[in-house]
């Protein structure tokens, strides 16, 4: 990436004003058609003359006659339903996923309305189309992909992927023209898909593709391997999602069967792991082939530092390709070891999220990977496999000792935690003895095991709750990664109330749990921030199913974006209130015992911000009293609250 920011910024005076393209005349002229006409008031008032001058600014429309005569070459819809959905672009105060979602226009297509996007708000967002996106592919740089997302939720994950390359501009190329920097780096991302498109491929074409056909249908390579075959799950499933480029592969091109996860600190660091290497024979349709799978001694294989999260994409990676052409040719001199089974876990970690995102369940899971050290596969982790057995396995090794947990609240001290003296009744009589803590007992056990693959782990539930510095003390000077005992520069401590040195052993694994509905990970202690590794842990409505003809995972998605933009996205709501709810009745149940008392806490004495987030359970800025099951479910659908309606209706 950086070597191209440096090839574009020395030709980028070229590209932004030779002959005859101009490109910065075209972009200028569009930004300031799109800055100027799309007020509210100018919209409002808009005639069809007017509004058909957008096709003559989106590059999209304009370089495709047939596609902008669809979209204004006539009107599809009234004149004021035109303008009413470009006003309702332009309005911060609904979420942007939802105005995208809600954007219907006929023959106006993502790709125009990623390019209008990026003119309206550019100080916020870039131009996303499907070059953009196969830019972005050939820079290498990772773009967040779930399986049957929609457009919204592309948009704002190529944003959120855009944000190195954003900073890497600004300090590589540094602003060439007076436009947005989103702009411009729009035109470099055009510059780098017209680069790589006239570069003719030298050597066989290479595809990273995946097996996981999700949770229904599983993973799939022992399939493969048995038929000689590789097949793309959405194609198999009726969908063409990846249609375009499965279609562009060819007899003799390479598959490369893999899986992607990340590891290290914080699960920071990609890895992908090469399961198999194959060769195309022939296609039987767009989305099945007949590959010829190769029986190669030094897979499977890891490689660190490089992620491929999609179904399908091509390798362009030099060094990449050059390790897979030396797999093919059994060259071993120059390679790693095959992939190990030793995986890499922080010491100290915590797991920080709002309530409810699964945080305390996950700690059951991270403590039984520590403990076999190796990371659980998704089939391993499944809500019946941790019903039946990871719960199970997690409470005996808790009797055991092997791993411990507790929760830490305001009243929690030094004295509870490590070591202190507490009063002792006797026979009437009173004495004073000494108590060893939870943590003092894990330590100790932990030290003096001599087989020190042996892992300890203590869990503390709601670490935020209780003072930091009080309760640690020394301690959170010798649990740092490099002061435990036996390492470089191992420090022990003397303890209160013994003549002893304490130090903190190498197998003993701290997992914390933090809800920042309660307190902003910004505001805790720094020691603890600079000891442990932070793994945030947000609302996921992909685990989520309808309820009945309810989308719950829609309207789970639009509740946590209307309190991220009223409060901050700390205090969403998670996601493990709703698993498993099949029922209106349930439903109904977990919203007034869970998700209410919750959101009245939130906006508590503020009845106008609550009337924004559950409208259809406000009126005139009151909570309604408990509602029926039926009224229930019409509540949860409405978008307005009901007296802004009806001030509305008067207005008009």
């Amino acid at each position: 990436m950086i070597d191209l920011l440096k090839e574009f910024a020395s030709n980028s005076k070229q590209w932004f004003y030779q002959e005859p393209e101009k490109r910065y005349e075209l972009v200028k002229n569009n930004y300031q058609f799109f800055q100027s006409f799309f007020t509210k008031e100018k919209l409002e008032n808009a005639s069809w003359e007017e509004l058909q001058q957008i096709g003559n600014h989106l590059h999209t429309l304009k370089t495709l006659p047939i596609a902008r005569g669809n979209a204004f070459g006539r009107p599809n819809h009234e004149l004021n339903y035109y303008r009413q959905q470009f006003i309702n672009l332009l309005n911060n105060n609904i979420p942007l996923q939802e105005r995208i979602n809600t954007f219907k226009l006929a023959y106006f297509g993502s790709n125009s309305l990623g390019e209008l996007l990026g003119y309206l708000f550019p100080n916020k967002y870039a131009i996303f189309n499907q070059r953009s996106g196969a830019a972005l592919e050939i820079l290498n740089i990772p773009m967040e992909i779930k399986r049957g997302e929609d457009f919204s939720e592309k948009f704002i994950n190529f944003n959120k992927a855009l944000t190195p390359l954003r900073q890497a501009y600004a300090e590589v190329v540094t602003a060439q023209t007076d436009l947005p920097l989103n702009l411009e780096i729009d035109q470099f991302l055009s510059w780098v898909e017209e680069k790589k498109a006239n570069i003719q491929p030298t050597e066989p074409i290479c595809w990273a593709v995946g097996a996981d056909w999700g949770r229904d249908q599983g993973i799939q390579i022992s399939r493969f391997l048995e038929k000689g075959i590789w097949e793309d799950g959405y194609g198999a499933s009726g969908k063409e999602t990846n249609k375009h480029l499965l279609e562009s592969v060819e007899e003799n091109n390479i598959l490369v069967l893999k899986s992607s996860t990340t590891i290290g600190p914080g699960h920071q660091t990609p890895m992908t792991i090469i399961k198999n290497i194959g060769i195309v024979q022939s296609k039987n349709n767009w989305w099945s082939f007949n590959v010829k799978w190769m029986d190669l001694p030094t897979l499977p294989y890891k490689v660190e530092g490089k992620s491929f999260r999609k179904t399908i994409e091509k390798i362009k990676d030099t060094a990449f390709l050059d390790l897979i052409k030396r797999l093919i040719n059994g060259d071993t001199k120059f390679l790693k070891s095959p992939i190990v089974t030793t995986p890499h876990f922080p010491l100290n970690q915590i797991l920080y999220g709002p309530p409810g995102t699964g945080k305390t369940y996950h700690t059951v899971i991270k403590a039984l990977e520590i403990i076999n050290n190796r990371p659980f596969t998704e089939q391993e982790t499944t809500k019946e496999k941790y019903d039946n057995e990871l719960l199970p396995e997690f409470n005996r090794l808790k009797k055991q000792g092997q791993i411990q947990f507790l929760t830490f609240h305001q009243n929690y001290s030094y004295e509870d935690f490590m070591v202190g003296i507490r009063p002792h009744l006797q026979d009437g009589q009173i004495s004073y003895k000494l108590y060893e803590g939870p943590f003092k007992k894990i330590a100790d056990e932990a030290r003096k095991i001599e087989n020190k693959d042996k892992k300890y782990v203590l869990i503390i539930d709601e670490i935020n709750r209780g003072n930091i510095s009080k309760i640690f003390g020394e301690l959170i000077t010798l649990i740092e990664t490099d002061k435990r005992a036996g390492n470089k520069h191992a420090l022990s401590a003397p303890l209160l109330y013994q003549n002893e040195e304490f130090s903190v052993p190498n197998n003993l694994y701290i997992i914390g749990t933090m809800n920042t509905a309660d307190k902003s990970i910004a505001l805790v202690d720094i020691a603890l921030r600079r000891r442990f590794v932070f793994e945030e842990m947000m609302p996921k409505a992909d685990l989520l199913n309808p309820v009945e003809e309810f989308n719950l995972p829609e309207w789970f998605s639009q509740l946590n974006q209307k309190i991220t933009d009223l409060i901050d996205k700390d205090h969403q709501i998670g996601h493990s209130y709703f698993i498993g709810k099949t029922t209106k009745e349930e439903l109904h149940h977990v919203f007034y015992q869970c998700i209410l008392p919750l959101l009245n806490e939130y906006f508590y004495g503020e009845p106008e911000k609550l009337s924004q987030v559950i409208p259809g359970f406000m009126e005139n800025n009151k909570l309604k009293s408990k509602l029926s099951i039926d009224d229930f479910m019409q509540a949860l659908n409405q978008k307005e609250a009901a007296s802004n309606e009806q001030q509305n209706d008067n207005e008009g």
